[in-house]
């Protein structure tokens, strides 16, 4: 099932910001077996608007939250560079089972694995068999200047649980 954020493009004043949200209401019985997420940021320049901090993350109300897909202080502590994370919509995608976004190089399109959690490093496994429902947003952090998030796209695989 794929998900598009209705609040894109959503541009951030630096800093620390809650970014696009994507809501799902309607799938009481599914939990999560698999997850990707896409994104696509712009910058006037991309060096500037991002620190050896800069990280983005994929938090749900209620859980994960702070879920990191990028952490630039984890991995490279090197603000990124170019103008653009992302040559679409769909060309820049976080997914278990493939390599680190600290391998990447401008424009980062490409599959890369999450940095995750400490308890699921490179990986979603924190999300999987939870309820999809929730309130999803794509949060950059410890950003120096603004971006524009153009797109945010979460694509889920589901099971239905069984009824008791």
């Amino acid at each position: 099932m794929v998900l598009d954020a209705t609040n894109v493009p959503f541009v951030t004043g630096g800093g620390n910001l809650q970014g696009p949200t994507i809501t799902i209401t309607d799938l009481d019985d599914c939990v999560i077996t698999a997850v990707r997420v896409r994104f696509r940021v712009t910058a006037t320049s991309l060096t500037a608007s991002t620190t050896p901090n800069t990280v983005f993350r994929l938090d749900r109300l209620g859980g994960p939250i702070g879920f990191d897909l990028i952490n630039l202080g984890a991995t490279t502590l090197t603000p990124l560079v170019g103008t653009q994370m992302g040559t679409t919509c769909t060309s820049l995608t976080f997914a278990d089972g493939f390599s680190p976004f600290s391998t990447s190089a401008a424009p980062y399109d490409g599959n890369f694995s999450p940095v995750g959690s400490p308890s699921s490093p490179g990986s979603f496994a924190d999300y999987l068999l939870t309820p999809a429902n929730g309130h999803y947003s794509l949060y950059p952090a410890f950003l120096g200047g603004p971006v524009t998030v153009e797109c945010f796209q979460l694509d889920l695989d589901l099971e239905t649980t069984p009824a008791p």
